[in-house]
């Protein structure tokens, strides 16, 4: 198995561009869809998301449509959500076992709101456009992947961390479904849909690429675990398409968020608990 180091620095290295003078760069023409590439990438590589988007949108809408062109808009908007490849990938190695949630709670510990949620929706939409996760390479799935766990971090921040210093309000009630989108408020089940698919598309990502890389793995086994022993009502781990989800599917979600034994953030009673051993760690 590959170091998961190793694998992201050659990610990386895909949007990467010459430092080199080009005599000839001030005769060039600047607006041809390569040149516009090339200022998008080097935009990314600093962090200047919003104009490296602007960069693209000036593309021809046939150049846009490349493979290469949607995953760097992919990762264009994984920025605006808040991603940051190296430093969450160094966080990484440190997962270990933790439960997932907590984990992502303490790496995104402030700035959450609903445009970073809705960027990272953008993000995986990108990624999807690409194909089904069989014909997505290791650096599309990998890409996918963390996105993913960022969107899950930004949901749980927004509702779930009301001070957002990366713990939990352990009094928060995950079971009550919210109308509109308010920071610390009941979260309506449009964004629970969001960590549902977070975590679905995140399996099957880590899936398609477990031989290469190990990010999480042993966490997300607990919650394939926990699926596998739901009743078919509430299995919602195949499904990854959030307007799939049922009502019940969502509640087990919820149940999940609130669980403290495996992977949820132990909220409001639950005390470690499971989800099917304690009633006071699901909502149904």
């Amino acid at each position: 198995m590959r170091p998961a180091i190793t694998i992201v620095c050659a990610f990386l290295l895909t949007v990467n561009v010459s430092c080199s003078v080009n005599i000839l760069e001030n005769f060039a023409d600047k607006t041809s869809n390569e040149a516009l590439l090339t200022e998008a990438k080097i935009l990314v590589n600093k962090g200047f998301y919003s104009q490296a988007l602007a960069k693209m949108n000036l593309m021809t809408v046939s150049f846009q449509a490349d493979r290469g062109v949607v995953a760097l808009k992919a990762q264009a908007h994984a920025g605006i959500c808040g991603l940051n490849f190296f430093d969450f990938v160094l966080a990484l190695k440190d997962l270990g076992t933790q439960r997932i949630f907590p984990f992502l709670l303490g790496a995104f510990r402030s700035g959450a709101d609903t445009t970073r949620i809705d960027a990272c929706v953008t993000a995986e939409n990108l990624i999807k456009s690409l194909g089904a996760v069989g014909a997505r390479s290791r650096d599309e799935n990998l890409l996918m992947l963390l996105v993913s766990f960022t969107k899950i971090a930004q949901v749980l921040s927004y509702y779930a961390d009301a001070d957002q210093d990366g713990t939990a309000t352990i009094s928060y009630d995950i079971c009550a479904a919210g109308g509109a989108r308010t920071a610390a408020a009941a979260m309506p089940d449009a964004d629970v849909g969001e960590v549902g698919t977070g975590l679905t598309l995140a399996m099957e990502s880590l899936s398609a690429i477990s031989g290469s890389i190990d990010l999480g793995s042993g966490t997300l086994d607990s919650v394939t675990t926990a699926c596998s022993s739901l009743t078919a009502q509430y299995n919602f781990c195949s499904k990854i398409v959030k307007t799939d989800f049922t009502a019940d599917e969502l509640t087990a979600i919820r149940s999940f968020v609130r669980e403290g034994g495996a992977y949820g953030l132990d909220l409001n009673g639950c005390n470690g608990g499971s989800v099917t051993g304690s009633a006071s760690c699901r909502c149904f």
